[in-house]
């Protein structure tokens, strides 16, 4: 997948494996194999991702959940400029995916 994410764009047409859920999920069926990812990163500012999926075939069908959730943490929070009235305040993003393909 990180090979993927230095590709940018090209990881839509090139992706192979699980991580195809979140770029372009009609390429799950290029592969017959059963897959885990999960992934957890953590970046500057109290940026966490964590991502995750499972692939499976049924029926001679692939079938994918993924979920990606991504927070931050400690986020001044202002009304005017000045001193902050907290910094306790916490944003998650929560993204869950489920495509079949037929």
């Amino acid at each position: 997948m990180q090979e993927i994410l230095l590709w940018v764009d090209a990881g839509v047409a090139a992706s192979n494996d699980l991580s195809a859920l979140f770029y372009n999920p009609s390429r799950l069926v290029s592969t017959e194999m059963n897959e885990v990812m999960f992934m957890h990163n953590e970046w500057i500012q109290d940026v966490r991702s964590e991502v995750g999926g499972i692939k499976w075939n049924m029926f001679n069908l692939p079938w994918a959940v993924g979920f990606n959730v991504t927070t931050v943490d400690d986020i001044e929070v202002r009304e005017i400029p000045g001193e902050p009235i907290s910094n306790s305040m916490q944003i998650t993003f929560l993204e869950v995916f489920h495509p079949v393909s037929l």
